[in-house]
């Protein structure tokens, strides 16, 4: 679902658009209904259910800061993408009850996420198209945010680790599961994203902490990184040549070094099946890996030393190039680059939630409080970092309620991989590399990203043994699903398909059913107001909308802009003044008022 939510809709972020997520959510919460009416719901475990719990109660605070956000509108649809969420943990959650269940469930999504892939290799390889795919010599495809796409193709990742070091599995599967690997790793470094980079490093510094499988794991990580070493020059080639060749290079590169990790694959499994290795000699493994990992370290800051005789000097330049972003800052690729503007966008978190401790500004509330407070020409419609702007957004309520459930969810993966569960540690590795990524970017807006990794957190999370609901709490439950999705996720999905198909015939007569079903939007009386001819029902419409949303630059202007139209030039005067407040020294605000005036 996700994988298609990219390629179909570009990943879009929206909720109610015509390529909006809805009507996924309203497919999830049918799925779910038909697992639970069908007398199938087995029984989560109990801290398995607090998560669950904690992120619905996470998506209703949501809904409820509508009544205090700038935008309410946005604020029901980040509630929504959290229900959508939450569904998407759920459904594997409670219908895979088997090992065999799980593991299959988990190879589906790993040839989801690689078909898409490849896909997506070949279309930058071989279309003549291919340029436009990329924006500043990185890749702005299917999903139109590179960062998002780079956690995308990295979410198979340790699947396919797991996959291709899996003891039970055949030589051809491991050998898959190699390549695998190395076509997710290849197709992020497309993406040049420091956060998915990290994220990764992340992820792979806990798994080789907590799991048993290091030993396991540790060789076919090496091969990924070697792979992925020899092919970075082709891979980050469009960022610094922007041209249709180096596009089709580095596509035509992701499918071979796919290609060379599916031959090392092989040749690891057969080794593998040849040389038995005894408890013993694996701890003296462990122990030798160790010490190899700290003279590592230990290499790595001589070098860096040699190279940087001055490490306070230069911890104080590069913090300042994080601080003052430098668009025009190049380098070998964009890994290189740290400027950017997350720390004004964090430093206006920050002031948001000092504002308001508690209950935050409201879901989604950033967008304008930016405009009003920052220091950049960006216009960030999130904060780019989950704990902040669920700090400042939904105040010290919402980011309890929702890293109390994520703190849940790592805790119990820890717990099976503690164990060896196969499909524990393949979830807890991308579950690691996504919150990583989280904390210093804002993917948790995107569902083609989001689903697809709490499914396949839920299938991490799924316990056999735990017996089935009660066939009356069962069917219960499958009904609230049922009803979520008709009655929660569909009626603003239709709200706006009947808002789209007024706009495109010219005819209002549906967007009465449009106000009816989604009364939160202003989207069906802007749409009517740009329609109807008479400008008193026109200013009546706009008035409404700009009282719903007092603080939405977009609608104050667009009601300014007819009051000055039909001659109201004093309350046009008014709005215009008010909407600079919301984004001082706005330029086509100011000259609408100069003509006001």
């Amino acid at each position: 679902m996700g994988a298609w939510e990219a390629w179909h809709d570009s990943g879009s972020i929206a909720a109610a658009a015509a390529h909006g997520f809805l009507p996924y959510a309203v497919v999830a919460a049918l799925l779910v209904g038909v697992v639970a009416l069908a007398g199938a719901t087995a029984v989560p475990r109990r801290a398995a259910a607090v998560a669950l719990i904690l992120l619905g109660a996470n998506a209703c605070w949501a809904a409820i800061s509508l009544t205090w956000s700038p935008v309410p509108s946005l604020s029901r649809d980040e509630a929504l993408l959290t229900a959508f969420y939450l569904l998407a943990l759920t459904l594997p959650l409670v219908s895979l009850t088997t090992a065999t269940a799980r593991t299959a469930a988990l190879a589906a999504l790993t040839l989801v996420l690689g078909a898409f892939t490849i896909a997506v290799a070949l279309r930058i390889g071989f279309s003549g198209g291919a340029l436009s795919l990329f924006r500043y010599g990185r890749i702005y495809f299917p999903t139109t945010y590179a960062n998002a796409q780079g956690a995308l193709f990295a979410l198979g990742l340790w699947p396919a680790l797991l996959f291709a070091t899996r003891e039970r599995g055949s030589v051809a599967a491991r050998a898959l599961g190699l390549g695998g690997a190395a076509l997710f790793a290849a197709a992020a470094m497309l993406a040049q994203s420091k956060g998915t980079t990290l994220g990764v490093a992340v992820s792979i510094v806990v798994l080789l902490a907590v799991s048993p499988l290091r030993i396991r794991l540790l060789p076919a990580i090496a091969v990924v990184g070697i792979i992925d070493a020899i092919a970075f020059r082709p891979l980050t080639g469009p960022y610094r040549s922007q041209t249709l060749a180096a596009v089709h290079t580095a596509g035509r590169t992701v499918l071979v070094a796919a290609v060379a990790g599916a031959v090392a694959g092989l040749v690891l499994a057969l080794i593998d099946r040849r040389v038995a290795i005894g408890a013993e000699r694996r701890r003296l493994i462990g122990r030798a890996l160790a010490a190899l990992t700290v003279v590592a370290v230990l290499a790595g800051a001589g070098v860096f030393l040699r190279a940087n005789p001055h490490p306070v000097a230069w911890t104080r330049a590069h913090w300042a190039s994080f601080k003052h972003f430098d668009p025009n800052a190049g380098g070998a690729s964009h890994l290189t680059a740290l400027g950017s503007n997350r720390y004004d966008f964090w430093r206006v978190a920050l002031i948001e939630w000092k504002r308001h401790p508690v209950a935050g500004c409201g879901a989604r509330c950033f967008g304008p409080e930016y405009l009003i407070l920052g220091r950049s020409s960006e216009t960030p419609a999130r904060a780019h970092s989950l704990p902040l702007e669920l700090l400042a957004e939904q105040g010290i309520v919402g980011f309890l309620l929702l890293f109390g459930a994520l703190g849940t969810i790592a805790v119990l993966l820890v717990a099976g991989v503690r164990t060896s569960t196969f499909t524990a540690t393949a979830a807890l590795g991308a579950f690691v590399a996504w919150l990583a990524q989280a904390c210093v970017d804002w993917t948790w807006t995107f569902p083609a990203l989001g689903v697809p990794l709490f499914a396949l957190v839920g299938v991490g999370l799924a316990a056999e043994g735990r017996g089935t609901l009660r066939p009356a709490v069962s069917r219960g439950a499958g009904v609230v699903a049922v009803l979520i999705g008709l009655l929660v996720f569909a009626p603003p999905w239709l709200a706006q398909h009947l808002v789209d198909d007024a706009l495109h015939h010219g005819d209002v007569s549906s967007l009465g059913w449009a106000r009816r079903l989604d009364p939160i939007s202003t989207a069906p009386l802007v749409a009517e107001a740009e329609l109807v001819s008479n400008s008193t029902r026109q200013l009546d419409l706009l008035a409404t909308a700009a009282k719903r949303e007092p603080r939405v630059l977009q609608t104050q202007y667009f009601y300014g802009s007819v009051l000055l139209n039909t001659g109201h030039r004093a309350a046009a005067r008014r709005v215009f003044r008010h909407a600079l407040t919301l984004d001082p020294g706005n330029p086509v605000v100011e000259r609408a008022l100069h003509l006001a005036e």
